[in-house]
């Protein structure tokens, strides 16, 4: 049985208790107990290069790494250690979102030509690099199996909304859209793919119901949805390591999602479009 070594916050969200499991606030001295560290609450490069130092597997909470070249050096780390790196990209296992995956794998709707994610946020948006567009861009490049040829993003006023566009080899479009409205603790998320044969369409509305009445914004209202995804996640990166293979999502999937939120903050702050140019991306 691989034993996991958790890292700060609650490990109930992630692990069931019949897995065997560490808890500890800190990496000191305590790698021998472990096989692997889930690494949770926006870890350090310096904890996850550690642990990968001292052959331990690797589930890492978003943003992954400060940049994509600190993220590239943990991976360099990783395979020169013989260690799996899965990023904690969760959404990736709602039935939902994987129902409508399964639509593209299975040539059921043919090549993806618009993916629309709209994410009701509940409170100020903060940068780009926070959990709910970090995941969100990571949904659009795993529908498109690539990175985006062209990003081009703004935020609203008073940072309040935030409007990402990205463009894809053969005139593929996914558009993301964060508002920071809901009065609410959690969020609300749609998302629509158009595909060359046909259509899929994902919205958590059995979980949540907007609320429209007097005020400008929404209220929301929901229903226990469960953690059953955390579950999924670090159930394929204990799978990963027994079988000896990658994890999925692995570590480039992190790097890929990281380099389009270093395209996307600096399409914020230049007021202008990115350009991929080789393995980088340029303003126009």
């Amino acid at each position: 049985m691989t034993r996991l070594g958790y890292v700060g916050g609650d490990p109930s969200r992630h692990i069931d208790a019949a897995l065997s499991v560490q808890t500890f606030d800190d990496l000191q001295d305590r790698l021998d107990e472990v096989d692997a560290v889930v690494l949770t609450s926006r870890p350090s490069t310096a904890d996850a290069l550690k642990a990968a130092k001292a052959k331990k597997h690797l589930l890492i909470e978003k943003p992954f790494a400060q940049s994509s070249e600190k993220l590239r050096a943990l991976l360099q780390t990783c395979r020169e250690n013989g260690v799996l790196l899965m990023p904690n990209l969760p959404m990736r296992f709602l039935p939902s979102i994987q129902v409508v995956h399964e639509s593209l794998t299975s040539g059921k709707v043919g090549k993806p030509g618009l993916v629309r994610i709209h994410h009701w946020a509940s409170t100020a948006f903060p940068p780009v690099q926070d959990t709910v567009a970090l995941s969100e861009l990571d949904l659009a490049l795993w529908m498109y199996q690539c990175l985006p040829s062209h990003v081009y993003a703004l935020r609203g006023s008073e940072r309040h909304t935030l409007q990402v566009h990205l463009g894809f080899p053969d005139r593929g479009l996914s558009l993301l859209a964060i508002p920071a409205l809901l009065h609410y603790e959690s969020v609300y998320c749609a998302l629509s793919l158009i595909g060359s044969k046909g259509a899929a369409y994902n919205d958590d509305h059995h979980n949540m119901q907007l609320l429209y009445r007097d005020e400008r914004t929404p209220r929301a209202l929901k229903t226990a949805e469960g953690r059953g995804h955390f579950r999924r996640m670090t159930l394929e990166f204990i799978k990963a390591i027994e079988q000896n293979r990658e994890p999925s999502p692995n570590g480039e999937d992190a790097l890929r999602a990281l380099q389009v939120v270093e395209a996307v903050n600096e399409s914020i702050r230049s007021n202008g479009a990115m350009l991929l140019q080789g393995d980088h991306y340029e303003q126009v």
